[in-house]
């Protein structure tokens, strides 16, 4: 009886210890899900990459040949990600003193940001795939901003990237 006892216990205290660590800033397991608050550090990326050493592909359905202005839904299997960060450095952005989401807009944001909606909001940190709703250019090159609302005061993150529509050719 003290066998099962001492065992329970022990998985009890292994328990404890993985929610206590888990709940510490800057753990992975913490950042992953936590709510996107008031003055917090985040990074952010797209297919896995920042932008910092080359543009982002992101990658367009534009059926036939491209033509100038042509738009297009992005392809599967591309992600878009918000993240805790540790520390203060480049690359990373700042929620303002009321932020409750970030969002990604594709392109400059528009005076009233939240009613646009070619943009992707995040409540938690987390990885999302790309939506398909979003309107994007079959070519040419731009950018993602990263702004936490409510606006005001905050450091933004910005991703270069570039469009390509893999299948199509240009006229």
């Amino acid at each position: 009886m003290t066998r099962v006892i001492s065992r329970v216990l022990g998985a009890l205290a292994l328990t404890a210890a993985s929610a206590l660590l888990a709940s510490l800033p800057g753990s992975p397991a913490s950042a992953s899900g936590h709510r996107i608050g008031p003055n917090q550090i985040y990074t952010a990326t797209i297919n896995g990459s920042n932008g910092q050493s080359a543009p982002v592909t992101i990658g367009v359905f534009c059926p036939g040949p491209i033509r100038s202005g042509q738009t297009g839904h992005p392809l599967p299997d591309q992600m878009i990600a918000v993240s805790m960060a540790s520390s203060v450095g480049g690359g990373v952005g700042k929620t303002g003193p009321h932020a409750n989401s970030i969002a990604a807009f594709f392109g400059a944001p528009p005076p009233g940001a939240a009613a646009d909606t070619n943009h992707v909001i995040f409540k938690r940190y987390e990885t999302l795939p790309l939506p398909h709703s979003l309107v994007l250019p079959c070519g040419g090159s731009g950018d993602v901003i990263f702004l936490s609302l409510p606006l005001e005061p905050q450091t933004s993150i910005t991703i270069p990237v570039t469009y390509s529509s893999p299948a199509a050719t240009r006229s």
